[in-house]
Order: structure tokens, then sequence, then C-alpha cells
């Protein structure tokens, strides 16, 4: 049918070339900047099409339907991924977490799994995470952290984080005063309860569980003195509970050739006296040779228990004179509040012997994370330290574990390097931590800049006196969590309304950031950013949810200089997405909520793989067996005009109802979803004419010659309500590749756009085009 090529007083024609698409969709304002590369490869429209790097783009894959979130209410996605098994995605909602993995929901006696968590609605948003091993460290700013720990796939427990050592708040600079004092006749010994009893009011109820810390001088005292003389192999004194630094100074009383090779051996056992293992030894010397011994032993290396020690000589001795006695020493006692009695009194449990009784002090600091101070919102490893920051009353501080040794916040005296680590971040205007990303470096995202931490020399490790804090920018962050992309850092701008990358710049020694939304900003109008993930495989695609539930996506390949944004419409408001590896390509999930029947219902769905070639959303394998026109069990699409491909050949126009649909014809292998359409549009066609450029004058576009690549349908026109199919050589249903030709039906206008479509359920994959062009006045 010949079709409508409209009228014009031009007799003049051009080409224009779209060589790539890897400009993604760009703002209206960007339309006729043919002036800048990117715009001259980019869309006016890029919808449910995926540009990638080789500069071609891609009809979005469809979902699979996964489950119902719990009683259909709101929740969060958050992944777990392992080296050799498939990543499992974790749903977090009102005070519960359930498990999916490889597309299906993880039952346990006939029922979904699930485990309880503290987490409500409110708190879903804020939660932040970081992995190791078959651990999730879990923060929200809310709760104390927690770890999640999976033993099996059915199988996984939510525990607080049993932090010790520390931190704690800087060290009171007041007159206020604590004492310690016994309580039933407790020491003050590891274990023991305590009293505490404070100056003024200090103490509130919600305070139990929090921690004190008592810095104090343990003058030296003796332990032990004495002479013993024996002349078998045997303990010749002791034993005695040590707990701290101790020097002990030996003589023997005279030598001979006979007995010159037996000694006193120091030995130690720290499982109450079953087993001893040699510290260290006396040998047999003059009488005139006194030697001294120091050492040190505490129970908090030994789970808590306290060290025996004794002497044991070897061999027939002389009388052996000993003093033994505790060094003198600073102690930081370490007390852990476990009952309110009033503003001034509670009592603690002791963490770290505490010997200091019935003397007021005011040496004393309270944790720094509690139910009152508030608990660590951001959270990532870094040099093999668990790192934490942001409280309400710490929001601009950053606090390392131990090195290796994730929940232990305690520091040496003297300071060693592994010890933890407190690093403040202090801008002038006194701006919260937002984010902490481990690179090289260690990055610091705040409200109002950008910060690097490493150490105070080039390649050190951060330590507690080697850190050097340095300014890289002031753009400011929102609270979403930054991503990584190779060695950039992806994150949102203060207003949740811009996309930047961070990356270290060896020209400038620092990190540069490049806003990647500038190019598209009229995607980000009116709207913020509420949750993102990134999907490194197949696409390199920043997955991006908008606060009005549409998906937006970015192509990145930053050493292409490839980004690219495009928009997704899954047919229902996306409120969280996920991402983590799979056995092919990396898994996407996301959480969509959807009106069926008149009902708003919340669906986990997971994004196709490419090789599973689905083009149809919220869809089930509905059948795979013998023939049948009976279709059921599509209760989740109650209402719905679905699509129907049974047997790969696509059929419209089926409403479910009852859960059930009735093909024309029996098929074997039936797959039913939501259709959803693909959009590319290209911008005005501008192309340089003897008057110089076409800007201004109107121009129809004539005909189009496409390269395709495994495709099949797909619609072509110049307006989206006249739009006619595109006529493949072959009209069976194999994938095609080659080059497709079609006359355009159209009018002059100052535009000369061209809109695809994609309809139909199956792969379409443009490479390029080259448009001819009437030139009109």
């Amino acid at each position: 049918m010949a079709r409508n090529m409209g009228s014009s007083p031009s007799s003049s024609t051009f080409k224009t070339h779209q060589v790539a698409m890897v400009g993604g969709e760009v703002a209206p304002a960007l339309w006729y900047r043919s002036d800048l590369e990117k715009v001259r490869v980019s869309l006016a429209k890029c919808r449910n099409f995926i540009p990638f790097a080789h500069g071609g783009t891609s009809f979005r894959p469809g979902t699979w339907y996964v489950g119902s979130t719990k009683n259909n209410g709101k929740a969060i996605l958050i992944p777990i991924s392992f080296t050799s098994e498939p990543s499992i995605h974790i749903e977090v909602g009102n005070q519960y977490m359930r498990f999916f993995v490889d597309g299906k929901p993880i039952i346990k006696n006939g029922v979904p799994y699930e485990i309880a968590a503290p987490y409500e609605l409110q708190d879903l948003n804020n939660i932040r995470y970081v992995q190791s091993a078959d651990v999730l460290y879990i923060v929200d700013g809310h709760h104390r952290p927690q770890q999640l720990k999976r033993y099996a796939n059915d199988n996984w427990s939510l525990e607080p984080l049993d932090f010790k050592n520390g931190p704690f708040m800087k060290e009171n600079d007041t007159d206020d005063t604590i004492t310690i004092s016994s309580y039933g006749g407790s020491t003050g010994k590891i274990g023991d309860t305590v009293t505490v009893n404070s100056s003024s009011n200090m103490f509130v109820e919600e305070d139990v569980g929090r921690l004190i810390q008592i810095r104090y001088v343990m003058e030296s005292r003796i332990i032990s003195n004495g002479t013993a003389d024996r002349e078998t192999t045997g303990v010749l004194a002791g034993p005695w509970d040590v707990d701290g630094k101790f020097e002990i100074t030996g003589t023997f009383e005279k030598v001979d050739e006979v007995h010159i090779a037996s000694s006193v051996e120091i030995q130690y056992s720290i499982d109450g006296g079953s087993t001893w293992q040699v510290y260290d030894s006396f040998l047999n010397m003059h009488s005139t040779n006194r030697v001294k011994i120091t050492g040190e032993l505490y129970s908090e290396d030994y789970n808590n228990i306290i060290p025996k020690v004794r002497f044991y000589n070897v061999g027939n001795i002389f009388p052996f004179t000993w003093v033994f006695k505790y060094s003198r020493q600073e102690i930081n006692g370490i007390l852990e509040i476990t009952q309110y009695i009033s503003p001034t009194s509670v009592r603690c449990k002791v963490k770290h012997k505490c010997l200091y009784l019935n003397t007021p002090t005011k040496k004393w600091s309270l944790g720094a994370w509690g139910d009152v101070p508030g608990w660590p919102a951001v959270i990532t490893f870094h040099q093999d330290r668990l790192t934490l920051g942001r409280t309400p009353t710490s929001p601009f501080d950053i606090w390392q574990s131990v090195t290796g040794d994730y929940n232990n916040f305690g520091v040496s005296e003297p300071v060693q390097a592994d010890d933890s680590v407190k690093i403040p971040i202090r801008s002038r205007s006194l701006d919260e931590i937002q984010g902490i990303i481990s690179l090289k470096d260690l990055v610091v995202l705040t409200t109002g800049g950008e910060w690097r931490i490493t150490g105070s020399a080039e390649g050190n490790a951060i330590t507690p006196d080697s850190m050097y804090i340095s300014n890289q920018g002031y753009r400011g962050s929102h609270p979403i969590e930054p991503m990584i992309s190779g060695a950039s850092i992806l994150f949102v701008q203060k207003f949740g309304k811009r996309v930047r990358d961070l990356a270290y710049s060896f020209e400038s020694d620092g990190y540069d950031s490049v806003d990647l939304s500038i190019f598209a900003t009229h995607l980000f109008d009116d709207y913020t950013v509420v949750d993102w993930c990134y999907q490194q495989e197949p696409w390199s695609v920043l997955w991006v949810v908008r606060s009005d539930g549409k998906l937006l996506g970015l192509t990145y390949m930053k050493e292409q200089e490839v980004w690219a944004w495009h928009m997704h419409d899954v047919g229902g408001v996306v409120e969280s997405i996920s991402s983590a590896p799979g056995l092919t390509e990396d898994e996407i999930y996301m959480i969509v909520r959807r009106e069926i029947n008149g009902i708003h219902v919340r669906y986990v769905e997971k994004l196709s793989t490419k090789p599973e070639q689905l083009y149809l959303d919220c869809a089930i394998i509905a059948h795979d067996g013998d023939p049948t026109a009976y279709i059921g069990g599509l209760s989740h699409l109650e209402g719905k005009n679905v699509v129907v491909l049974a047997d790969g050949v696509p059929m419209f126009g089926n409403v479910v109802q009852n859960g059930t649909i009735q093909l024309k014809n029996p098929a074997s292998f039936v797959v039913v979803g939501l259709q959803y359409i693909g959009t590319i549009q290209s911008l005005p066609l501008i192309y340089e004419t003897r008057e110089g450029i076409s800007t201004g004058s109107r121009r129809r576009p004539a005909n189009v010659i496409l390269q395709v690549l495994d495709s099949r349908f797909g619609y072509i026109g110049t307006k989206e309500d006249d739009m006619y199919p595109i006529y493949y050589p072959t009209q069976e249903l194999e994938l095609y590749s080659g080059v497709l030709t079609e006359d355009l039906s159209s009018e002059y206008d100052y535009y000369g756009q061209v809109t695809i479509e994609q309809r139909h359920p199956y792969p379409f994959n443009i490479l390029n085009w080259t448009v001819r062009v009437a030139h009109g006045d």
C-alpha cells in the first residue's frame, strides 16, 4: 500500500547517520547541540531499550514473577553472594526477613522460610550492609549493628554484633566523678558485678547495654615473695592469679658444677590449672646475680579467663629467692551497664578488670554507641577493619575495629598500630557522613563534601597515630548507598537529583567528580533517587529507582567513555532493587507494586537473563508438557490482559479470569506475562546543506535503512500514533540479522524525527540507521 509522503517545494535530499546510540536519552535542551560529540550519538527517547557499549541498543529483557512480599507489605531487597553458589536476595520487611535463590523463594516446611528482624517500616530505607564470607554486617542508625549469618539456605540467624573494648566518647573533662564499689563481695575482676555511682545525674534506663571506661593507674604491689628449696623436679611455689604486667626478681643462693643445669621455670595456665606452659626461666646462677624478668598476661587475651602463674623447678636447685609483683601500669577498666537503678547509680558487669574501687575519679568516658547516643548508620570494610560511621551524637565520626578482629574496638596502652581507630571528619559546616567507601583509600562522602583518608605517608595503612584526611570537593552527598563501578564511585548528589562519579586522578593526585546526569536532567526534574544497584554483567548498567516508581538505567563504561541514560516502565511502581552475581551474569531482583484486580499487591520479580530470551513482564512458565489449551496458575495476573508465547508464537488479547486463560490452539510450552513497549526516537535530524546547517528549515524523513542483529518484529514511523510494521525479508519467526529498508509516511516539519517501537515479546537489537531526508525551506 502506498504511504503518504507529503508535499514540499524542496527537491534536495540528504542523508543523516545514527552510527551509535551510546549517548542514551538526552534532555530536550540539548537536542540541537550537534556541536557536542555526545549529542550526535544520543536519542530523544530511549524507553525500555538498553544502549550497549558497542554502540547499538537492545530491547529490554522482561521480568519473571518470583513471589509476593509477606502480606503484600512494603519491603526492600538486599543481596548476599557466594563464590561457587548462587547468590541469595533477602526480602527485609516489617520485623522479618525472607530469602530468594534461583528465581524462587526458599521454602521450609511448606512455607517461605522466614526469620525475625528488629527493623520496622520506617527503618527499611536506612539499612546499609557489608559482607564478609557468609556473614552480612547490617546497620540502620537506630538499632545495634546486626550480623546475618548463613548456615544453610534454609538456616539463618540474625544476631546483635557483640562489640567489645569500645568505642568510647571523649573522656570526661568536667568535675563530675564516678565511683565503683563492690557488689556482693566483688573485687572488680572480669565477670564480677559492681555498682557505679556518679556525682551528677548521668544515667537513664536506655543506658542498659552501654559501656563505661575507667582510666586509672594501678600501683605496683606484691603478688608473692619468699624463698624455697627443692631437690627434685616439681612445683616450687604458686599458683597465683595474674592479670596484667608483672616483674619477677629472682636469685639462687649458690651454684656448683653439679647443679649448673638446674632451673626455675615461670609457668602459666589459661585453663584453670589443668595444663601449663613455660613463659620464661631462671637459670641456676651465682648467688650474687639478681635477674629481673618482666612480662604480661591479660585475661582478655584468653576469653576472659584469668591466667595462673607458678614456679616449677627443673632438677635439684639451691635455695631460690623471689619477689613477684605487678608493675605500675595504667589500666583501662571497662564495664557494661546491666541494670538501671537511678540517674546517679547503675549496676555493671566487669568486661575488663577494674580494681579501682571506692575512689571517685574524673577519668571516665561513656560508650560511643547505644540506645542513648545512637548507633552507626554507615558501614564498610577497609584494610581488614570493620569500619562504621555516623551516630546521632557523633555524626562526623568514623570508627575502625582492631585489624582482623571485627568486633574489637579496643586501644592498647601504649597504642599499637593494629588498635582500633577513630577518624574525625571536621569541616567548617560540620557535615554529616553519608557514605564510606573502600578503594585504595578510604573515601568518605558527607552532606557537604568528599574526603580522602590515607596513612600519613604514601602507601601506609591507617593507624591510630598515622592518618591523613584531605578534602576532595564540595558537591555533597545524598544518603543513598554509593556504588562502585571499576575504580569509580557512583553517588547521588545532596538533593537526590544528580548522579556523579568520583575517581582518582593521577594528574591532580586526588579525586575528581563528573556529573553523569547533566545530559539527561529531564529524567530527574521533580523526582529523586530512592534506590539503586549496579549490574556489571552483561551491560554495565546502574539501575536507578525514581521516586515515582519509574526505573532508570545508566549504561556506564568509563574506560570507553560511555554513559547513556534510558527509562523503563515495568507496568507498576518499582520500590526496591538489588543486584548480585549469578551463574552467567549479574542477577537483578526488584519489588514492584502492581494493581491486580483492583487491589495493590507487591511482587518480587527477577530481570530475565539474555539466554532466556524473555520479553514479557511479571511472567511465568505456565505450562511445559503435553499440548493443552487450558492454562491455569495465573492468579497473580487476575483480570490482566496478558500476552502468551505458545510454542514461541505470540498471542494477544487474553484476559485472565479465575487464574486461567483458554488458548485457541493447544500448546506444549507456554509463557504468560504482561506486554511492554520499547520506544526509541531520534533527535531532530540535523545535517549540512549548501546554505549551512539545516536548523530552522523544514524537512521530511523519507526513508530509513536499519542495521539489526538477532531481531524480529518492530514498528516504525514519524508519529507515535501512526506506526507501521517493519518489513523483514523472511516472514518466519526465526531471528534476523542484516539490513532492513523502510519508506516512511511523513510530512514536512521542523523536527524530522523517526520513532521505532517493539511491541512483540521478541528480541530487537538496533545497531545503527541511516535516514534519507527531503529538505524543505
